[in-house]
C-alpha cells in the first residue's frame, strides 16, 4: 500500500485516505480540504499502519466545518449553528453551547465519547442596516485510524471568529470541530485542540456576537 510522505511541505486532502504509513515531518501541514456542500469535503479519515506527525507539523481542519451565515438572516450551517440578523449574531455550538450575542446561542450536539464525531457548526452574522458581518465557519473533522499513532505536533479544528462589516453589530463563532485519535499504540506529546471561534465586536448594541462553543 502506498505511502503519504509530507516532507516540509503542504498537502490537502478530503474523504477517507488509506495508506500504509503517514508521516507529516519537517515543518509539513496537512490541510483538511473546507465543506463546501460537497459529501465528504471538511472530513479526513486516514486509515494507516503508522500516523506521525513530528513536533514541527501539523494537520488542520480550521474552519473546515460547517459554514457560519453571511449576508442573510437566519441561522449558519450545522445542528449547533448560531443565529444572527438586525443585532449581534449567537455563536454556534457543539461540545458546549456557543454565546448568546442578542439571540438563542447554538445548541450543544454530539457524544463524549464514541466515534460518532461531527463538523463544527457556523455562527450566526450581526446585520445593520445593509451592513452584514460573517458568522465563523465551525472546525472540521480528523479522525486517524492506526496501529500506531504519534502525535508530537499539532492536529487542531478550531472553529472561525465571527467577522463584523461597516455597521455595529458583531457576528457569533464557528464551533470547534470532531477529533478522533484511535489506534493500539497511541502517544500524544504535541497539542490536540478544537477551540471555538471568537464572537466579534462592533459599536452597536448589543455590540458582541457570541463565541462559539469548543
Amino acid at each position: 500500500m502506498v505511502d503519504l510522505i509530507i516532507n516540509g511541505t503542504t498537502t490537502t486532502l478530503y474523504g477517507i485516505q488509506n495508506y500504509g504509513n503517514v508521516e507529516v515531518k519537517n515543518g509539513g501541514i496537512l490541510y483538511v480540504t473546507p465543506y463546501n456542500g460537497t459529501p465528504d469535503t471538511g472530513t479526513l479519515e486516514i486509515h494507516a499502519n503508522n500516523i506521525l506527525v513530528d513536533a514541527t507539523s501539523q494537520i488542520i481542519a480550521d474552519a473546515r466545518g460547517f459554514r457560519g451565515m453571511q449576508s442573510t438572516v437566519g441561522p449558519g450551517e450545522g445542528p449547533g449553528a448560531g443565529t444572527g440578523g438586525g443585532f449581534s449574531g449567537s455563536g454556534a455550538g457543539y461540545g458546549g453551547s456557543g454565546g448568546a450575542g442578542y439571540y438563542t446561542p447554538g445548541s450543544i450536539y454530539g457524544t463524549e465519547s464514541g466515534t460518532d464525531i461531527e463538523h463544527g457548526s457556523g455562527g450566526g452574522c450581526g446585520v445593520y442596516y445593509s451592513s452584514f458581518g460573517k458568522g465563523g465557519n465551525g472546525g472540521g473533522l480528523v479522525a486517524l485510524y492506526a496501529n500506531i499513532i504519534t502525535i508530537n505536533g499539532i492536529v487542531s479544528s478550531n472553529g472561525e471568529s465571527g467577522t463584523t462589516g461597516a455597521g455595529q453589530h458583531g457576528s457569533g463563532g464557528g464551533s470547534g470541530g470532531g477529533i478522533l485519535i484511535n489506534g493500539t499504540n497511541v502517544t500524544i506529546s504535541g497539542t490536540v485542540r478544537a477551540n471555538g471561534g471568537n464572537g466579534s465586536n462592533a459599536s452597536g448594541s448589543p455590540r458582541w456576537g457570541g463565541g462559539g462553543g469548543g
